[in-house]
């Protein structure tokens, strides 16, 4: 019994140890070849950079669709597609979540989330 104890206390410890203090990171991402960071402390720019990402994931998956049918139907640059509609629409997202004078609106969060795929 007397052991048992032991070895929990003797694992509560290094365990504990090896956990230490939670200390804020600095995170750097790269959205179209600008640069943004943030604090892993704060929760809006934790918000915020989630968003940007999630949009420039679907932007990039829009332009990538769009790009595939151009190439299999030439005919769809004349008259237009939905896909390429998509893509200009993820882009205005992006470009809207990018801007640093905009504030975060938390609504258009499941936008951009619900085109990652």
């Amino acid at each position: 019994m007397m052991n048992k104890a032991t070895c929990l206390v003797g694992a509560g410890l290094i365990l504990g140890g090896m956990a230490g203090p939670v200390e804020a990171r600095l995170v750097r991402y790269q959205i179209n070849g600008k640069v943004y960071s943030y604090s892993t402390r704060n929760r809006e720019q934790v918000t915020r950079a989630r968003y940007r990402i999630a949009a420039a994931t679907a932007a990039y998956s829009a332009r990538i669709r769009a790009d595939a049918e151009l190439a299999s139907n030439p005919v769809a640059k004349l008259l237009g597609s939905r896909a390429q509609k998509d893509a200009a629409a993820a882009r205005l997202v992006l470009s809207r979540s990018c801007r640093k004078s905009r504030p975060l609106r938390l609504r258009h969060l499941s936008r951009p989330l619900a085109n990652v795929r």
